[in-house]
């Protein structure tokens, strides 16, 4: 397998792992990955998976990262906030949920975090497009309830305040019966509690939100 060869395919992926190249090619060889490395031709992510090198890195790509490098999951929490606009931050650590273990990957990209969610409530995410990157990523309002479902210390309004989020892109982005639908199907009243108690910090300045 001579790199020339796979170039095409590995510029239109982006990001692969060595089960993609087993499958362009049988004769695939670990020194292979190794060479590529070396010659800048290819950039791993974390073992097993890697990134094409003339690939220009920027927050979609991260969320892609995101999705590959540990699935099934979807981003979310913060990460989510953050695409959406819902908070100022851009932060170089993904955010995302996952059916599988809680678990964490440090690498010269990113950060990329994933807490476990049991996989009844692993729903309501769905795949984007920016900057003509694809990635699954939670609707607003699922990320707002993945966030409150893993967070049990966010439950007063005073908690709220320190999230700083964007009250008029909450407005013209939420769905609060659709917020407080996902809520009740995590049948845990303290979520739907800090639910209302988030619509309680928002409505301060915003009366018009009811």
């Amino acid at each position: 397998m001579k790199y020339r060869d796979i170039q095409p395919f590995l510029t239109k992926l982006q990001i692969f792992g060595t089960a993609d190249l087993k499958m362009i090619d049988t004769k695939y060889h670990p020194a292979k990955i190794s060479t590529w490395k070396k010659s800048g031709l290819i950039r791993q992510i974390i073992r097993g998976f890697y990134l094409y090198g003339q690939t220009e890195v920027d927050y979609a790509l991260l969320c892609k990262m995101s999705n590959r490098i540990y699935a099934p999951s979807y981003v979310s929490l913060e990460s989510a906030f953050s695409y959406y606009g819902l908070i100022p931050e851009q932060t170089f650590l993904i955010a995302a949920v996952s059916v599988d273990k809680t678990m964490r990957f440090d690498t010269d990209f990113a950060s990329f975090s994933y807490r476990k969610i049991k996989s009844s409530l692993f729903w309501w995410y769905s795949t984007v497009v920016s900057n003509k990157t694809k990635f699954q990523v939670a609707e607003i309002e699922k990320a707002i309830v993945d966030y409150l479902y893993l967070n049990v210390q966010i439950r007063s309004t005073e908690d709220f305040v320190w999230l700083r989020m964007n009250r008029e892109v909450f407005l013209l982005k939420v769905n609060v019966e659709k917020l407080l639908k996902y809520a009740k199907m995590t049948e845990k009243k303290t979520v739907v509690y800090a639910v209302m108690q988030l619509l309680d910090h928002i409505k301060n300045d915003w009366p018009e939100l009811y």
